[in-house]
């Protein structure tokens, strides 16, 4: 029985374990399609994962022997209790080299279907850097070239038609999408660590990327969703709507960690519900929508009333009008006005609050101003209507 650890690994355990997984913890993955493995889990400096957080560790298989040559770095790996999948294990490094995914010998002239689909979608999105270099390795490491390579070598000039000829070599054929979708993200983070582009420049690259991949059929997967919509959360926080700390960590975690934006915005929603004082300002928000409707209600009914001459309407109206006077829709704004403040003098002090908060707490104040000019709108309007009966 292996003891030894085998891979390194980043766990991810979802809501559907609702207990944390204590280091040592032993259950299923699927390692490849239609094999499942028993492994244990070791994690690094914590003794529990939690369900909806991440941690670092190892996993060791009991029998690596019997599913040899299965993993390569960005695999991520369902792990399951049962029939539930309860998380996911994304490869950092192998360890057994038993493990490692075995490169085609090039001296065969071999392209695999998946290389093909992914120089194809790199040319399509307008990366001919790296899909000129695979070219040039093709022809360096082997002396008499297939007429696949050699056709490739020769129009490798000609964008359109390197797409075509990778198209061709895919069409019909059996392909992996996740082994494509792994070495993207690679291609990535490769790209980011090295910093060979800007950010502006490469989210607008993933961008395309995403855009393609969607085109190809990978519209279900996080990752692609990420790649197509950082350029949103880019200029969410280019526009204040969300802090530049906060896409900066989420595009830092996607691009080190493969971190989806599905991820970062449960993380946001759940950071946003910590703060009270964006609690009291969508209170306030809610009442001023409140407080607008039971003002001109009485000027709608007075209307109504002269238009058929209802006398009925006119008394519903005119309960209305002196409940807009007492209205208790101000006592409650107040209250919460007076708590929305006091919560922002106290959470101001934590940066990353006060960062997210920005302006939104002057509702608390303003509410009063729009308070008052709603009244004073609807009393006009009442008058014009009634003659001021």
């Amino acid at each position: 029985m292996n003891i030894m650890p085998d891979v390194e690994v980043k766990f991810e355990f979802n809501n559907v374990r609702h207990f944390p997984a204590h280091s040592g913890y032993r259950t299923s993955h699927l390692v490849k399609e239609g094999c499942m493995a028993t492994g244990v889990h070791y994690y690094y400096d914590v003794d529990l994962a939690r369900p909806g957080e991440y941690v670092y560790g190892t996993i060791s298989f009991l029998t690596p022997e019997q599913y040899p040559h299965c993993m390569y770095a960005g695999k991520k790996i369902p792990i399951f209790e049962g029939a539930k999948v309860v998380g996911y294990a994304t490869v950092l490094k192998i360890l057994n080299p038993l493990l490692a995914t075995e490169v085609k010998s090039l001296n065969k002239n071999i392209i695999s279907f998946e290389d093909a689909l992914f120089y194809k979608i790199l040319l399509r999105a307008g990366d001919k850097k790296l899909y000129s270099r695979w070219l040039d390795q093709l022809l360096e490491e082997n002396e008499s070239p297939s007429d696949d390579v050699f056709e490739l070598a020769y129009y490798r000039d000609n964008i359109n038609r390197s797409i075509s000829l990778l198209h061709n070599l895919c069409l019909g054929q059996v392909i992996d999408h996740q082994i494509v979708l792994d070495k993207m993200w690679i291609t990535l983070n490769y790209y980011y660590v090295n910093k060979e582009y800007s950010v502006e420049r490469l989210i607008e690259f993933m961008k395309r990327i995403g855009e393609v991949l969607k085109e190809e059929g990978f519209e279900s997967e996080d990752t692609v969703y990420s790649m197509c919509y950082m350029d949103i959360l880019y200029e969410e926080a280019e526009d204040g709507i969300i802090t530049k700390e906060s896409f900066s960590r989420a595009f830092e975690d996607f691009m080190l960690y493969r971190e989806g934006l599905a991820d970062f915005y449960k993380r946001e929603k759940k950071f946003v519900q910590n703060i009270r004082t964006l609690k009291y300002v969508k209170n306030i928000r809610v009442l001023l929508s409140i407080y607008v409707i039971s003002s001109f209600l009485p000027d709608v009914l007075f209307l109504l009333s002269n238009i058929f001459d209802n006398r009925f309407l006119f008394e519903i109206a005119d309960l209305f009008m002196r409940l807009m006077i007492i209205n208790p829709v101000t006592v409650i704004m107040l209250i919460m006005s007076v708590l929305g403040i006091s919560s922002y003098i106290q959470e101001r002090k934590n940066q990353e609050y006060k960062n997210y908060i920005g302006k939104k707490w002057l509702w608390c104040i303003f509410c009063y101003a729009i308070q008052i000019f709603i009244f004073f709108t609807a009393l006009v309007f009442m008058v014009a209507i009634t003659g001021g009966v």
